[in-house]
């Protein structure tokens, strides 16, 4: 892979991972269009979504932070719970518990590890046909499709209430559902979060900032999940061209990120839908001719 291909590819994925519009559907396109071997655009694209995940961090790191202690402190709280069970044995008048979820913080924390941990059944259960259809422009039409459709339908959502504090843990489970269709190409992460959130209630500040943060797990664990079955299957790895790429698209991301996620709203989901829809249609002609 050449150095060029490498920096447009992550311009691609900057540009795009931060819409509901898939990246990695847009990155097979491409690299269709470009002639790139599918075991050496299956690396690069682990590398591009690394350097996605740096972009998140880079624009949340303040979200990311509070959630980490919010989350630790559940588990402060559990264990002064056990000690204040502990002492009811001799003193049963004066015991206190304390509240182990407390606050939106660490209610959001919740959340999130319910949906990643549903995101991470279905994806391993959707992942021997994604690898069997691996760079398939078919599959990968017909998931452009799928988000175009789940896009549109929650467009016509009638009312969004529900922040941290009304969310309920069905909303998680639902989220992480869709979110592992995302295995498959051409799916969006953030289209499926958003559209799930959407459908759910969920308001529009807090689904966006949910489908960003969710970014850092889901691809972080799914890079490092297939990273070790690329190098055990002895696939050689490009580092100029992967770090080139991945270093382009944590720049990009980093930039753009806090300017395109004021697009994603209700209304322009049948927009994103529209052009998902054509990107699906080029996908499926591309593969047939």
């Amino acid at each position: 892979m050449a150095v060029w291909q490498a920096i447009l590819l992550g311009l691609i994925q900057g540009i795009t991972s931060f819409l509901p519009v898939s990246s990695s559907g847009h990155l097979n396109l491409m690299s269709s269009i470009l002639g790139i071997q599918d075991s050496v655009n299956y690396m690069m694209l682990i590398f591009l979504h690394l350097g996605a995940v740096l972009g998140v961090f880079c624009a949340f790191r303040k979200d990311i932070s509070n959630l980490f202690k919010a989350f630790f402190g559940i588990f402060r709280q559990l264990l002064e719970n056990l000690l204040e069970w502990r002492k009811s044995f001799q003193d049963p008048e004066n015991v206190y518990y304390k509240k182990l979820v407390s606050t939106n913080y660490a209610r959001f924390s919740v959340l999130m590890m319910i949906s990643l941990s549903v995101t991470f059944v279905t994806a391993l259960f959707l992942r021997p046909l994604c690898n069997a259809l691996s760079g398939n422009l078919l599959l990968n039409g017909m998931g452009f499709l799928f988000t175009a459709l789940l896009l549109f339908v929650c467009s016509f959502t009638p009312s969004l209430v529900k922040g941290p504090k009304e969310a309920k843990y069905l909303d998680a489970i639902i989220i992480g559902l869709f979110q592992g269709f995302s295995a498959v190409p051409g799916i969006s992460l953030i289209g499926m979060t958003i559209a799930a959130g959407f459908l759910c209630g969920l308001t529009r500040k807090f689904i966006i900032k949910y489908a960003y943060i969710m970014m850092i797990p889901v691809l972080l664990g799914g890079a490092l999940f297939e990273v070790g079955s690329l190098l055990a299957a002895g696939t050689m790895v490009y580092w100029v061209p992967c770090l080139t790429g991945m270093a382009v698209a944590t720049a990009v991301g980093a930039v753009l990120i806090g300017r395109v996620r004021k697009y994603i709203t209700i209304r322009n989901c049948r927009l994103f839908a529209g052009y998902c829809t054509a990107l699906g249609l080029v996908s499926v002609l591309m593969y047939l001719f």
